[in-house]
């Protein structure tokens, strides 16, 4: 149970705040930490986060190679397998559902629900609102976005990203 610290390589819960942890196996409570490798589940909140493999839930965070379910607001996100939801994040290369409001998202291949977004590389549907969307192969249902190289019908108001 840490505050301000810099923790890398943690196996068992770390309940922490303010903290750099990297290369962490169990369970995280954090808050405005950086986290690198964590495997179990994350609770975090404005953290940098990468290579997390199972649950995270992360608010105003910079979140890279995830592999289970994300629920973040205001975070960088990328390589992340499963669903996401989150509000105003960075998301790149994930292959689940994903909610999300005002956030960059690349890469994602099962179906997005997305508002103020930027998305590339998306493969399944995505339905949002105000987003930069490229490289998405199913439909789109969008609005106010900007959408490069979209491989099916969409319906929304384009702008040049």
């Amino acid at each position: 149970y840490t505050f301000s610290n810099h923790i890398y390589n943690c196996s068992p819960l770390l309940s922490i705040c303010s903290n750099n942890i990297h290369n962490c196996s169990l369970p995280l409570s954090t808050s405005s930490n950086y986290i690198h490798n964590g495997s179990l589940s994350l609770y975090t909140f404005s953290n940098h986060i990468y290579n997390c493999s199972p649950l995270l839930s992360i608010c105003s965070n910079n979140i890279h190679n995830c592999s289970l379910p994300l629920s973040t607001s205001s975070n960088y996100i990328h390589n992340c397998s499963p669903p996401l939801s989150k509000n105003s994040n960075y998301i790149h290369n994930n292959s689940l559902s994903l909610s999300t409001s005002s956030n960059y998202i690349h890469n994602c291949s099962p179906s997005l629900s997305t508002y103020s977004n930027h998305i590339q590389n998306c493969s399944v549907p995505l339905s949002m609102s105000s987003n930069h969307i490229h490289s998405s192969s199913p439909s789109l249902s969008t609005s106010s976005n900007h959408i490069n190289l979209q491989l099916f019908t969409v319906t929304f108001r384009y702008f040049y990203y």
